[in-house]
């Protein structure tokens, strides 16, 4: 089925849920839900969404390499001024889970753990 998804054009698109924390504050993190939709085959976008006090939303391109059945990703994203800026993200896809961090010039910098939520969905 994998193999036909992949001629039609298929887009997938993954779902995650999992944590976040930046820095030693462990009351600055929480519940982190994540869309992954990789677009090419070195290209992926990247849904990131939850609360932290209010809610945010930051969508972010992101560029992956294949190691293996490892997808080590980096990508750039300015999440605006209220955030920190502009930051840098870097991790790995491997499997169901879908682990990183991200750090900005001003020593703004987390982490993230998430786990697969579901099937890997095929988009036209």
């Amino acid at each position: 089925m994998l193999i036909v998804l992949g001629l039609l054009g298929c887009q997938k698109t993954t779902r995650y849920v999992g944590t976040w924390q930046q820095g030693p504050d462990p009351n600055h993190g929480g519940v982190l839900n994540c869309t992954v939709k990789q677009i090419k085959d070195t290209k992926y976008k990247a849904h990131f969404h939850g609360t932290c006090g209010r809610a945010y939303s930051y969508r972010l391109t992101l560029d992956g390499r294949k190691n293996g059945d490892t997808v080590i990703f980096s990508g750039l994203a300015d999440l605006g001024q209220a955030d920190g800026g502009k930051y840098t993200w870097t991790g790995t896809l491997n499997g169901a889970e879908f682990n990183g961090g991200y750090e900005n010039p001003e020593g703004g910098k987390g982490t993230f753990e998430l786990r697969r939520k579901g099937p890997v969905v095929c988009d036209p």
